[in-house]
């Protein structure tokens, strides 16, 4: 009976907490070809309303952009917006600037739009589970 309860208490944590892994561009076939990160995660978490996007480049992309002084690893935290059975999305933090995603839970695919002085460009990311 107990264990029958922790099983119970940890599939409905799971489904509270969603992984999308290895995104890459559509216009790639894999992450490898991708060719800008060692990882790139997302983490979904129902419960606290949040996403946490963790992008970690590959040596290419340090030395590529050394001049930038980019930092290999990078975090940043979303607001979700709306939670759906297929969908769930993040909103843009401003009118100006900024990220939002809408991530499709069956296809594990992120619809992503960069917000910049008003101009909006969308493009897809493919993940894995």
């Amino acid at each position: 009976m107990v264990l029958v309860m922790v099983f119970w208490c940890n599939v409905g944590v799971a489904h509270d907490f969603i992984t999308f892994k290895n995104c890459y561009s559509s216009e790639f076939n894999s992450l490898e070809e991708d060719g800008r990160y060692d990882e790139h995660t997302f983490d979904i978490d129902k419960k606290r309303n949040t996403v946490v996007r963790t992008t970690i480049w590959n040596e290419e992309m340090m030395k590529k952009y050394e001049d930038a002084n980019i930092i290999k690893i990078q975090q940043s935290e979303h607001k979700i917006k709306a939670i759906g059975k297929r969908f769930i999305s993040t909103d843009f933090p401003n009118k100006v600037l900024g990220t939002e995603f809408v991530f499709d839970l069956k296809k594990y695919t992120i619809q992503t739009s960069v917000r910049s002085a008003g101009d909006i460009d969308t493009f897809t990311l493919i993940c894995e589970k």
